[in-house]
């Protein structure tokens, strides 16, 4: 037993946008995704602070079949989005894409796909008391026809 299997959180969380992948090749039935990306390509880390919300993975059944929406918010200080990672969260939300978070029992899963592929929306957090937290609230959201997927790369 992993002694880590209950702890909440995420180790990582990273993101890449639709038009950065070359192929995804998902086995529904093994619960797994593997992920070929463009050359030059790279994940972007999204440096998750204290306060991000839970992974949702709802299924919702319809007369289509099941639905899954997935979504999360991420709250991310101002200070510490630079330039890059300012154009890079920007394509994200332009163009769609996947992110890949891993957990602290070290399992990680892939949301998005190709077809139904993550949703993203950034707007800045300005808090009406001293003790609020000035920060820009990224949301991610998923609709896809099957639940997360463990990543196999």
């Amino acid at each position: 037993m992993n002694l880590n299997d209950n702890i909440g959180g995420y180790k990582k969380i990273e993101f890449l946008p639709r038009n950065q992948i070359q192929s995804m090749v998902c086995s529904e039935s093994a619960q797994t995704c593997f992920i070929s990306i463009k050359q030059g390509a790279q994940w972007t880390n999204i440096p998750a602070q204290y306060g991000t919300g839970s992974m949702l993975d709802s299924p919702n059944r319809g007369q289509s079949g099941v639905v899954y929406k997935s979504a999360i918010d991420i709250y991310l200080p101002n200070h510490i989005i630079d330039v890059e990672l300012k154009e890079k969260l920007q394509n994200l939300c332009l163009h769609g894409g996947v992110i890949r978070y891993t957990t602290h029992d070290d399992e990680t899963f892939v949301i998005g796909c190709m077809n139904f592929p993550l949703r993203a929306t950034m707007e800045l957090n300005h808090p009406g008391k001293v003790s609020g937290f000035k920060c820009t609230k990224l949301s991610l959201t998923s609709q896809s026809s099957h639940a997360q997927l463990k990543s196999s790369n």
